[in-house]
């Protein structure tokens, strides 16, 4: 399913609406000064994360890390 998103949104440019759907189940809504973050292997995926659900996302740092199992 992953692979499905990335080769969806990299021709559409837009955030998949399965995944919204996903999102908006299964992750806290953001309140105030909420310090959840989601990462991301895509920046522009994870602005369209927060521009489309206000999440803030990230993509540097130690996400590549995570995502890449070390």
């Amino acid at each position: 399913m992953v692979r499905l998103i990335e080769k969806h949104f990299k021709f559409s440019g837009v955030l998949p609406g399965d995944l919204q759907l996903f999102l908006e189940t299964h992750l806290p809504k953001p309140k105030g000064k909420n310090k959840d973050i989601l990462g991301v292997i895509d920046p522009k995926l994870g602005a369209s994360i927060n521009e489309a659900l206000g999440i803030v996302c990230q993509h540097v740092g130690v996400v590549p890390e995570v995502i890449r199992g070390k």
